[in-house]
């Protein structure tokens, strides 16, 4: 695999976003990750004399060259005859592999699990530096346990040495451990070091429990797995057209109302009953026999309180289309539910639901049927024929707790782990899954409140998710709600002072207001965090003309406050040379260079920016501009205090807090 990326440039960054955008995409078509190449294994075979280490591919000799798109491997003696076996895991199928080493050797090995105390070092010995010593050999074994090795991969606690031939070990004898506790070091008076502590009586082809503090290597029985593993290729799965797809995370699709032919609502999705859409055709078999299926059991259906819409697709391919229209075919069915044509609103949001919940890229497949909730939440997922029975099972889905949800969702039985972390991380997931889903939203036309339903379900389940408050507040500036609007942004600029975007829709906010010292306070922080956003976003509307006009003149005077605090503010933070003599030259251009204080501020920045030649000549037409009259001056300019700050700029010194 390739590396991930690490620079800090800007533009590498966009770059590499982009690069994962186009990845991300690749991966939902069910591209392959790693192009079918095959996965390697190099034995280290020797080390020349300049120190230079010779690698030999035994891919193929090892057995491991598989073409599958590789992800974690672990390294640990599964079947406890003292040599390691490989568990690797795959992005594509078979999702796991155990690769068990069954070499014929006589090779000696030694397996020791390490435990602390549990208070000066941590239960697990993590950091742990093991050395075996076995007579006559002046080198010692040496390891160090690791919490994790590679990409996304754990390997065993036991840590395992291959000790060599037996005969050269004798009477099977080791002579000592010693092992190297992960704790602060401290001096036992004799210049010993007391992380140190020493093992011995220890044999080949044994696997002992050293215990931090006792001194002692206390044997463990080799483990026997209850589950006998058989050697054989993977068993590929049938491929099939049929899927259930039940949803942890639930999204509330648009408003649907279906209308008889005299316009009254048959339909209403979200009004408190759970609603079916089963999109079918009528060149479809499977789509048929399912609709008859549900004509049968009509009765069951409606006692479970649930509607019914078939929603036709026939004229999004009429190409393929029967001889029958789908009214002629429901009318032969006596099909007793709402029909509809499927829109083309209806389809985008299905196919998106659909893609982004199970992160694959492809089309609806014909029949697929969506239940959803009273709520008008999208609970279950069905491709392919849909068994009533199933359905009727599904009902209570969507009204069950996230936890439970989830437990229903995976693929096989089993137990979650329940712990008040682990339950944090699926709140803090379902938070950011509901953020991602609504900043999708906000970006489709007449789908905003849909936006805004999943920024609040973030916040729900993350009320500090500082980027789900600013964009909320975002939203609610588009929807002209400006009360709720700050109220966001305001937290979310609490809870994260570091996003700029937040700072300057606050600012934008209340310079509408007319509160030119709070807007002034939160632009600094944008141009600090988001200097290119911001300066783009406060580009002069409209033009100065003779007579300027007060919004223009309010522009102004923001953008000149902000360039004073950049070139000549008190705090080190906030100044910034460079971003300084831009907006300076922007102001100076929008005035024509016509305004005192716009080539005053420009002066400060170029003197900021250690351009004192260009502050001089600024300051210099500064003055000149100043001989002029103005009538439209923004504040009291004195005379002297530009001869002050000239003088400062020729001996090579900036202004400061003026």
């Amino acid at each position: 695999m390739s590396q991930s990326a690490s620079t800090s440039d800007e533009e590498a960054s966009d770059n590499v976003r982009q690069s994962h955008r186009q990845l991300s995409e690749m991966m939902r078509s069910g591209r392959s990750f790693s192009g079918r190449e095959r996965n390697c294994l190099f034995l280290n075979i020797r080390t020349t004399a300049e120190g230079e280490a010779r690698f030999a591919n035994v891919s193929a000799l090892a057995g491991i060259d598989f073409p599958d798109d590789g992800r974690g491997l672990a390294r640990v003696d599964w079947d406890q005859d003292g040599d390691l076996d490989l568990w690797i895991s795959n992005r594509n199928a078979p999702r796991l592999r155990l690769l068990r080493n069954d070499a014929e050797t006589a090779n000696a090995f030694l397996a020791l699990r390490l435990v602390g105390s549990g208070t000066s070092t941590n239960r697990d010995a993590i950091g742990a530096r093991v050395e075996v010593y076995l007579p006559g050999e002046p080198t010692p074994h040496i390891q160090t346990l690791k919490a994790g090795e590679g990409f996304i991969s754990q390997s065993s606690k036991w840590l395992n040495f291959g000790l060599g031939e037996p005969e050269k070990v004798p009477q099977g004898r080791i002579e000592r451990v010693v092992v190297r506790w992960p704790r602060r070091a401290a001096d036992d008076g004799a210049g010993r070091d007391t992380r140190e502590e020493v093992f011995e009586n220890l044999d080949i082809n044994g696997r002992y429990r050293l215990v931090e503090g006792s001194g002692q290597a206390v044997p463990v029985e080799p483990l026997r797995h209850a589950v006998p593993l058989a050697v054989g290729p993977p068993q590929i799965q049938p491929d099939s057209s049929e899927a259930r797809i039940p949803l942890v995370t639930l999204f509330r699709l648009p408003k649907l109302q279906i209308r008889s032919r005299h316009n009254d609502v048959v339909v209403n999705g979200g009004s408190g009953k759970p609603l079916l859409l089963n999109l079918w055709a009528t060149w479809c078999k499977p789509c048929r026999a399912e609709l008859v299926e549900l004509t049968q059991r009509a009765a069951e259906l409606r006692a479970a309180g649930i509607q019914v819409v078939a929603l036709s697709v026939d004229h999004l391919s009429p190409e393929a289309g029967s001889s029958a229209s789908p009214d002629q075919v429901l009318a032969k069915l006596r099909f007793p539910f709402a029909s509809e044509r499927l829109g083309e609103d209806m389809l985008k949001a299905l196919e998106g639901y659909d893609r982004w919940l199970t992160a694959l890229n492809r089309p609806l497949s014909i029949p697929s049927s969506f239940l959803l909730d009273g709520e008008g939440r999208l609970t279950v997922i069905y491709q392919g024929r849909l068994p009533v029975d199933q359905l009727l099972a599904d009902v209570t889905h969507g009204s069950r707790s996230r936890h439970q949800r989830w437990l229903a969702s995976a693929p096989v039985s089993g137990r979650a782990i329940e712990h008040p972390r682990v339950e944090s991380t699926a709140e803090a997931y379902e938070a950011t899954v509901f953020y991602r889903r609504g900043a999708l939203l906000v970006e489709i036309p007449h789908r905003v409140d849909d936006a805004e339903y999943c920024y609040r379900q973030a916040l729900r389940y993350h009320d500090e998710f500082a980027a789900a408050h600013h964009r909320l507040g975002a939203l609610y500036l588009l929807k002209r709600q400006p009360q709720l609007a700050e109220t966001h942004l305001r937290r979310a600029v609490a809870l994260d002072p570091t996003l700029g975007w937040a700072h300057l829709n606050l600012a934008s906010l209340l310079v509408e207001r007319g509160d030119l010292s709070a807007a002034n306070r939160h632009l600094l922080q944008a141009v600090r965090y988001e200097p290119d956003a911001t300066f783009e976003k406060l580009r002069f509307r409209g033009d100065r003309s003779s007579s300027p006009g007060p919004q223009w003149r309010k522009q102004l005077e923001l953008q000149l406050a902000v360039v004073r605090q950049l070139a000549t503010g008190s705090v080190a933070e906030l100044r910034n040379g460079r971003e300084a003599v831009r907006w300076a030259e922007r102001l100076v251009d929008a005035t024509d260079a016509a305004d005192v204080e716009a080539l005053r501020l420009l002066a400060a920045a170029y003197a900021e920016s250690r351009r004192f030649d260009d502050a001089v000549a600024t300051q210099l037409r500064a003055l000149a501009t100043f001989e002029s009259p103005a009538e439209d001056r923004i504040g009291s300019i004195d005379r002297a205090a530009l001869e002050r700050e000239l003088q400062l700029y020729r001996e090579g010194k900036p202004r400061r807090g003026q």
